[in-house]
């Protein structure tokens, strides 16, 4: 997989992915927490609440 550059395509590739694994099914609500930018240590400051599609 190559490195993915933005917080809105790493949302989108968490979910396919929690999907894919059967994590999670559709119009389920998670809590995803992240930092900004990616691949920065210590930058956690992004709280999404997101219902799965």
């Amino acid at each position: 997989m190559r490195p993915i550059e933005s917080t809105d395509r790493l949302i989108d590739e968490v979910e396919k992915t929690l999907l894919k694994e059967k994590l999670v099914k559709r119009r389920d609500t998670i809590v995803l927490l992240m930092g900004a930018p990616i691949y920065k240590k210590g930058t956690t400051n992004l709280m999404k609440i997101l219902r799965i599609a």
